[in-house]
């Protein structure tokens, strides 16, 4: 359309509305448009209302998640609020860790997805309510005993689920999200132990990390309950 009459302008323009557009062309008088400015300001003073009003980036402020709002939902309408921003600005969001806009929406959809396991895992549960009221084992009615007496539970799980990283990797990423439990006590060492190997959850020598039986055990009861599903190995 660059560099053609103002006839040609109005002519192509009128071919690209539609609906209440249109209805509102066909029913302006005969020889009323005398330029293509003239209807241009026509057009835009008639459907201003129409007009998209872009939000402030302060009005982001407001939004909060309702008591009877999941993350998951709470986190679609802070999508479609944020589009509708015009000056959105990354910094004036994040000061701290997370650092950039995209890692936190990774880090709260992390939390929106363990959030519906969770809640999964408790329907689930109340569905099988009859198994609350079945006897407890004989041996949790024993007299307890301390924690240093009985040593720590080391015996490995009947079924690992398959990871994708070595669990110190895993340490790593549960601890910068607050949900790993760190032992109180050391393990007692065997004198037979290797003095050079280290274990980062146990902060002490004499086995290694990757070797650790109570912290596979501690991974495995995380992605039982909807964490760190991004570590879980998928068949095929």
């Amino acid at each position: 359309m660059t560099g053609v009459n103002d006839a040609i302008m109005c002519r192509g323009f009128c071919t690209t509305l539609d609906g209440q557009a249109q209805d509102w062309f066909r029913a302006m008088p005969v020889e009323s448009i005398p330029t293509f400015a003239a209807l241009a300001k026509k057009f835009m003073s008639h459907f201003a209302g129409n007009i998209q009003r872009w939000k402030q980036f302060a009005n982001l402020c407001y939004l909060k998640q309702l008591k009877s709002e999941t993350m998951a939902e709470y986190l679609s309408k802070w999508k479609k609020e944020a589009m509708g921003v015009t000056n959105f600005d990354e910094s004036d969001l994040v000061r701290n860790e997370p650092k950039t806009y995209t890692e936190l929406m990774d880090c709260v959809a992390r939390y929106a997805n363990a959030e519906a396991a969770e809640k999964r895992k408790k329907e689930e549960e109340e569905g099988r309510g009859w198994s609350d009221k079945a006897p407890q084992p004989q041996e949790d009615r024993r007299p307890s005993r301390s924690r240093r007496d009985r040593g720590p539970c080391l015996t490995p799980l009947r079924h690992l689920t398959p990871l994708t990283q070595p669990v110190s990797v895993i340490l790593d990423h549960a601890e910068d999200m607050d949900i790993v439990s760190f032992p109180e006590e050391c393990l007692k060492v065997n004198p037979k132990a290797d003095p050079k190997k280290y274990c980062r959850f146990h902060r002490q020598r004499g086995h290694d990390t990757n070797e650790c039986m109570v912290l596979k055990r501690q991974i495995e009861e995380l992605i039982m309950r909807g964490y760190l599903g991004q570590y879980v190995k998928r068949t095929g």
